[in-house]
């Protein structure tokens, strides 16, 4: 081990400019030690101090920047090696500002030093500005918050930031980012977050998907990963995260991750394949699950499911009637309770109404919520949806998908118009309703593009992590029904079947 009462003695003969060639020999085998090399930063910076208040700010300013450069290394990430110069002979003598004779030969400890806090800026973070994090990749609309609070809708790939704030404002959004070392993470839907990398990675997921592929960090940086409900440290590993309000899924595929719930600290570690669901209303001991082998069927349960939109029942609708009945005198109104109390029941939620954004509206709903294995499309896969919407509108049906073993795979829709989807027999199944008309409609799985542009990726054979449906218009939506079908018999090849 070091000696760090030699290592300290030599450090400070060095920064007074008076060591020797064979002390500075042993004092470059001791910067090896990465504490030491710390610590010699730290004396660095209050040897910097003491000696620059004698100076004028031109004159320091100039001498330091001289001196920075010609030490700067060949490689930001350089040993210890490539850090220090042996010593030379001293300068010329020059003006006295009315410093002690040691001071004045400074421009040698200050020129190699210089190198030294160049390379700990790399190594250590400190106190320069970490590489920036690159938008690799980004489908629909984004907005940027960086951390000098500038606002930016505007971003392209190949976009650059040191941290900030951003949200993704539509169901069929999605942005990959990229750090320096290559870790990505890949966010798609309505999703908040906010990412820094000053120490280390943190992603703060107020809302949405996550799925990353991390690099091995080391052990005293692991990549963090918090949403409302869960911290998760993150060493090396793929996994893909849903964080809604107070729940969060997570789904190993590769490696392990520590997942700790916030409402009591209680921590697990997640191996891969497996899978972990945390809320803050949980208070058992957390468990993983093995993963299940994959289907490929699914029927939304609205009770569950609902990510974005307004569940609606049938004992809201009837309340609506009741009321109405009443105030016309058709019934008074204790026959309004008896009929309502006669109707009601705890599970009779019959649709969702769609959100209004500035975009249109949209449904947006979660196939892990009701699923215990995973939702995998097959080559005869089909969606089979019923709603009410505005003839006049084009309602666009997608679904976020992530590869089988990990990582995303992509955002698949198609477009349709409503009125394409009402026929005689869907208009005789259920009444018209004012908001609109009654729809039903099976799309085949092979309809649905990828919407990453000349991508020519199918959708089979992918994982569902969401379904979504956005309407071009201020119009009502709403979904009654969906469910994913596999080996349909009335699958055709290049249309939707009504």
């Amino acid at each position: 081990m070091s000696d760090p009462s030699r290592f300290e003695n030599l450090w400070s003969d060095f920064l007074e400019g008076d060591l020797s060639e064979p002390d500075f020999l042993e004092l470059q085998t001791l910067l090896s030690d990465t504490d030491l090399l710390k610590s010699a930063v730290d004396e660095f910076q209050l040897h910097q101090l003491l000696t620059f208040q004698g100076q004028t700010v031109e004159d320091s300013t100039d001498l330091f920047v001289a001196a920075t450069m010609k030490a700067l290394p060949a490689s930001p990430f350089s040993s210890s090696d490539a850090i220090l110069e042996p010593p030379k002979p001293s300068p010329a003598p020059r003006k006295d500002l009315g410093l002690s004779g040691n001071r004045r030969n400074w421009r040698l400890p200050v020129s190699i030093a210089a190198g030294i806090f160049l390379t700990c800026v790399a190594v250590f973070n400190w106190p320069g500005q970490s590489p920036p994090i690159e938008i690799s990749a980004l489908q629909g609309d984004v907005i940027l918050t960086n951390d000098n609070g500038k606002v930016s809708g505007d971003l392209e790939v190949g976009d650059t930031f040191q941290g900030g704030s951003l949200e993704l404002l539509t169901p069929g959004t999605w942005c990959q980012l990229r750090f320096p070392d290559q870790t990505t993470a890949t966010f798609s839907g309505r999703t908040l977050l906010t990412v820094s990398q000053d120490d280390q990675k943190v992603i703060r997921l107020r809302q949405g998907n996550l799925s990353a592929d991390v690099m091995p960090q080391t052990t005293n940086r692991p990549l963090l990963v918090y949403t409302e409900a869960a911290e998760m440290e993150v060493l090396g590993t793929q996994f893909n995260v849903e964080a809604q309000t107070d729940l969060t899924r997570l789904v190993v595929n590769k490696g392990s991750v520590l997942v700790k719930r916030r409402n009591d600290g209680r921590e697990i570690e997640v191996p891969a394949t497996h899978s972990i669901a945390t809320s803050l209303r949980q208070r058992d001991p957390l468990a993983t699950k093995k993963r299940d082998q994959p289907v490929s069927v699914w029927k939304v349960d609205l009770q569950s499911d609902v990510l974005q939109g307004q569940a609606i029942s049938q004992s809201t609708a009837l309340a609506s009637e009741l009321k109405r009945a009443v105030a016309n005198g058709d019934m008074n109104k204790q026959e309004a309770i008896a009929a309502y109390k006669n109707a009601v029941t705890l599970h009779d939620t019959t649709g969702v109404w769609a959100s209004a954004n500035h975009f249109g509206n949209a449904v947006v709903l979660s196939v892990a919520s009701s699923s215990t294995a995973p939702v995998t499309t097959a080559p005869a896969s089909l969606f089979r949806i019923s709603g009410y919407a505005n003839p006049q509108d084009t309602i666009t049906f997608g679904f976020n998908a992530n590869l089988p073993d990990g990582g995303f795979a992509g955002k698949f829709s198609v477009a349709i118009k409503v009125s394409e989807m009402i026929s005689p027999q869907s208009a005789n199944e259920e009444k018209s309703s004012a908001d609109g008309e009654f729809f039903k409609v099976e799309i085949p799985i092979h309809l649905f593009s990828n919407n990453k542009p000349k991508s020519s990726i199918s959708p089979t054979g992918k994982e569902l992590s969401e379904w979504w449906c956005v309407s071009d218009s201020k119009f009502k939506l709403q979904i009654l029904d969906v469910e994913l079908i596999d080996n349909a018999p009335e699958l055709v090849d290049e249309k939707p079947v009504l």
